[in-house]
C-alpha cells in the first residue's frame, strides 16, 4: 500500500484576486462569513463532493454545516457532525502533547531523544528537531495500514540513513512525528491516544476526536472514495490495533474528528484549558523556514502572515480524506473543512484548488473591515527563532495562487444538509458557545 501523500501547500496566506472579484461582484460579500460562505459552497462546490465545514469566531461557533454524502450507497448525508480521517492535521495534537509534558516537568524539547527512549542508538536527534522537521530523518519504511509495532518502528528510525545533519536542514517527516508519539507513551507511562484523551481532548470538551476511544456510531464515520470513486470504507475499519493505527501512522496522522470538535479545540487553544501561555507561544512560534516556501513550521503547524495578521495553518490527507485548518492568530478566528474524497477524475475537480478556505478569510476580512489584497511577505520577525546557519533568509513576495480546476460541468448548485440556526449550546469545559447549524 502507498504512503500516505501530505502536501504542504501555500494557498491560503493570501486573497486569490480572481476570488475576491468573484465573491465582492454584485455586493456577495456580506461581512457575514456564514451567509458568504454558504453561499459560495452552494455556488461553487461541485454537485459530486462532500465537505463539512466550520467557522469560528474568538469564542463561538458562527457557522458549521454539511454539503454532499457521507455515505452514498446507504444515502446518509454529510453534516457538522461526521467524522473524518484529519491526516496531518494530527500533527499539531502530538505536538502540543509534548508541550504539555514540558510544563509538567517530564521532559524538555531540547532534551536528545536517547533521554526517553531507552536502547536508542540512531542519530543525536532533539525532540524539537523531530518537532520542527528538522532531525534528518525521512518516511516512514511502510504504508498507513501495514502492520509495525513501536519497537520495530524505533528500530527502523534508528538506523534509516538521515538527509542531513540534525538541526541544519528542514525536511517533512511524519516518521519524526511517530518517534514524538513513542516518547509520549515512554515519558506518560501510557498509551499515545490516551494521553491525547486524557490531557487534550477531554479538558477540550472534544468527546469525538480521537482513534479508539470515543463511540461513533457507524453512520457517523464518512466513507473514503478514491478519485475514481470507488469506496473504500471507513478509516477505523482498516488494519488495525486495539488501541489504534499501527505505528506508519500513529503520531503523524490519522486521528479522526468532527468540524465543530475542532473548532472546540480552536476555542482551547485561545486559553488555559489545555495548554498554557509559554508552551502556546512555543506552539506558533516560527521555528524554521519551510523549503521552497513562503512560509516557517512551528510545532505541529505552518506558520505565516497575511493582511499584517500572523496565520497558523496545517493540511492532511491520504488521497482520500482531506482536512484543512486555519487560524487568525490576532483575530481569533478560524476555520476547518474536511472531505471522504478530495478530487474527482471524472468529473475534473479537486478541492483543493476551489477555493474554500480562500472565501471564508475573504469575508472574515470584509467582517472587520480588512478587505484588501495583500501579498504575503515573510516577516523578519520570524527570524527570531531560527538557528540555522542561514540564519535570516531574504523576503520573499508571493504573488500567484491557485485557481479553480473545476470545470462548469462539474458545479452544480448544492444544498447544504443543514441550515443556521440561533440555537447556541454551551462547552461547560471550554465556555465556547456553540452556534450550529440545525439538520434538515
Amino acid at each position: 500500500m502507498p504512503n500516505r501523500r501530505d502536501v504542504l501547500r501555500y494557498s491560503t496566506l493570501a486573497i486569490a484576486p480572481w476570488l475576491l472579484t468573484a465573491l465582492t461582484g454584485c455586493n456577495s460579500v456580506t461581512g457575514d462569513p456564514a451567509v458568504d460562505v454558504e453561499a459560495f459552497l452552494s455556488d461553487e462546490l461541485p454537485v459530486s463532493a462532500t465537505v463539512s465545514i466550520a467557522l469560528c469566531g474568538p469564542d463561538s461557533l458562527l457557522y458549521s454545516s454539511g454539503f454532499g454524502m457521507a455515505d452514498r450507497e446507504n444515502n446518509e448525508p454529510a453534516t457538522q457532525r461526521t467524522v473524518y480521517d484529519i491526516g496531518s492535521v494530527t500533527k499539531q495534537f502530538t505536538a502540543a502533547a509534548v508541550l504539555t509534558l514540558e510544563a509538567r516537568g517530564a521532559l524538555r524539547v531540547a532534551d536528545p531523544v536517547s533521554v526517553h527512549l531507552p536502547g536508542w542508538n540512531g542519530p543525536d536527534i532533539t525532540v524539537h528537531q523531530l518537532l520542527t522537521h528538522t532531525s534528518g530523518l525521512g518516511d516512514q519504511p511502510g504504508g498507513d495500514y501495514d502492520v509495525l509495532h513501536r519497537d520495530d518502528l524505533e528500530a527502523w528510525a534508528a538506523s534509516a540513513p538521515v538527509s542531513a545533519k540534525p538541526g541544519t536542514r528542514y525536511r517533512y517527516s511524519n516518521l519524526g512525528y511517530s518517534l514524538l508519539a513513542a516518547v509520549i507513551e515512554v515519558v506518560s507511562g501510557g498509551g499515545y491516544e490516551e494521553y491525547l484523551h486524557e490531557h487534550l481532548f477531554r479538558p477540550a470538551g472534544m468527546l469525538h476526536t480521537g482513534y479508539v476511544i470515543p463511540s461513533w456510531p457507524s453512520r457517523t464515520v464518512a466513507v473514503e472514495y478514491d478519485a475514481e470513486g470507488a469506496r473504500h470504507g471507513r478509516p477505523h475499519e482498516r488494519t488495525w490495533a486495539d488501541d489504534g493505527p499501527y505505528w506508519n501512522l500513529r503520531g503523524n496522522g490519522g486521528v479522526l474528528s468532527t468540524v465543530t470538535d475542532m473548532a472546540r479545540w480552536h476555542t482551547a487553544l485561545q486559553g488555559d484549558a489545555v495548554l498554557d501561555r509559554e508552551s502556546r507561544k512555543k506552539l506558533f512560534t516560527a521555528h524554521v523556514p519551510e523549503e521552497n516556501e513562503p512560509t516557517w513550521y512551528g510545532y505541529g503547524w505552518v506558520i505565516g502572515e497575511e493582511s499584517g495578521h500572523r496565520i497558523a495553518w496545517h493540511n492532511g490527507g491520504n488521497d482520500r480524506s482531506y482536512s484543512e485548518m486555519w487560524r487568525d492568530l490576532d483575530d481569533q478566528t478560524a476555520i476547518v473543512w474536511c472531505t471522504n474524497q478530495v478530487a474527482s477524475s471524472s468529473d475534473g475537480w479537486n478541492l483543493e484548488e476551489v477555493g474554500i478556505t480562500d472565501a471564508a478569510v475573504s469575508s472574515f476580512h470584509a467582517l472587520s473591515g480588512t478587505h484588501a489584497v495583500t501579498n504575503f511577505t515573510t516577516s523578519a520577525s520570524y527570524a527570531a527563532g531560527f538557528s540555522f546557519h542561514e540564519a535570516v533568509c531574504p523576503a520573499v513576495v508571493v504573488t500567484s495562487v491557485r485557481r479553480s480546476s473545476g470545470t462548469a460541468s462539474a458545479k452544480s448548485r448544492v444544498a447544504p444538509t443543514s441550515t443556521v440556526s440561533s440555537a447556541t449550546s454551551a462547552n461547560s469545559r471550554t465556555g465556547v458557545t456553540i452556534r450550529e447549524a440545525k439538520s434538515r
